[in-house]
């Protein structure tokens, strides 16, 4: 038996936390599968390949992602077996104990959450910054949403845990609305810089690289997952709901969990099976004008569309066969990195 916060009424429209927590959990668990599965494919490709250092540090953190991932849904789970198990039978039941902020099984599903959240973010404002040829201004305006948002969401979490079983997370928060503030003010710059930047490449490269009509879609849908437009509508909803008090808002935080490490790697990954089921490339192309440092270059592909074994998609996909060259020494995939001349 445990004292914990009375649960706050259901606003119209809202379900019980019970069911809340029950929904994000039940979807979390094949999309945490998904993750474990896309980081194996990750690591075999990433042994197949030549090592550099930006290769390694983008390993590193989704194997951070992934841990924090993982760790997330078992705590999860550990938290239904408190809820339904252990505290069922109390006075407030299970909405009493999913009420109070500072459990202690939740508070490593908060950490966990914003650890794999503020990388995705990062990762994001990242690519932006190189495929837009690491201009200065973006780089100083992505360094200080990044910083706000993660000094803003950690001291949250002390709030979290300082508050114990006494308050519920409206209450045992401070500017919580203000991480997805800034989040969202990254992630809406960054995908729509990102979204405008494919669509542009695409349209001036059209007249040079003949596309089926299905490749054409499935290059679409790809520049909306490269562009990070997923994960912003995740953080947009659950912002939403967090104003208005809707007690549904929780089950979008384990959903939000698994897309911050899917959406970045699956880019990766699918950058790195369609450079090993593509290897030749054609002369370099000027992507503005003769004076810009920017630069295409196509991958080479074959006179008639077919299926890149493993690869998600066709060596037709637009998307992933562009390459903006930033500098001499680094070369910016759109949707990912790849290795500069130095590195070849």
């Amino acid at each position: 038996m445990f004292s914990a916060v009375t649960p706050a009424p259901l606003a119209p429209g809202d379900i019980s936390l019970s069911r809340t927590e029950i929904a994000g959990f039940w979807v979390e668990g094949p999309l945490c599968g998904l993750s474990i599965a896309l980081y194996i494919v990750y690591i075999r490709l990433f042994w197949q390949e030549p090592r550099s250092r930006r290769k390694a540090a983008l390993l590193g953190l989704a194997t951070v992602q992934v841990l924090a991932s993982i760790t997330h849904y078992i705590a999860g789970l550990t938290d239904l077996i408190a809820a339904f198990v252990i505290h069922i039978n109390d006075s407030s039941g299970a909405d009493g104990w999913f009420s109070a902020a500072g459990r202690a099984t939740y508070l490593p599903q908060y950490f966990c959450w914003a650890t794999t959240y503020i990388i995705a973010d990062a990762l994001m404002a990242w690519r932006c910054w190189v495929i837009w040829s690491k201009n200065r201004l973006l780089a100083i305006v992505f360094i200080t949403l990044c910083i706000g948002q993660t000094a803003i969401t950690y001291v949250n979490f002390g709030f979290i845990a300082s508050a114990g079983m006494r308050k519920t997370i409206f209450s045992a928060t401070h500017a919580f609305v203000a991480i997805f503030a800034l989040s969202l003010a990254l992630q809406i710059s960054a995908t729509t810089l990102i979204a405008w930047r494919l669509l542009h490449t695409r349209h001036e490269l059209i007249g040079l690289v003949e596309l089926s009509g299905s490749s054409r879609r499935l290059s679409l849908v790809w520049m909306v997952i490269e562009s990070g437009a997923i994960l912003t509508s995740a953080t947009l909803a659950v912002m939403v709901l967090f104003i208005l008090k809707f007690q549904a808002g929780a089950m979008m935080i384990p959903i939000i969990t698994q897309l911050s490490f899917l959406v970045p790697t699956s880019v990766i990954v699918r950058a790195m099976m369609k450079k090993a089921a593509v290897g030749e490339t054609v002369p370099s192309l000027p992507l503005h004008s003769p004076s810009s440092r920017d630069r295409v270059i196509l991958i080479e592909a074959p006179p008639k569309p077919r299926r890149a074994r493993g690869s998600g998609g066709t060596v037709h996909s637009l998307a992933s066969a562009i390459v903006i060259t930033t500098t001499v020494e680094t070369d910016a995939k759109v949707d990912d990195i790849a290795p500069s001349p130095a590195e070849a």
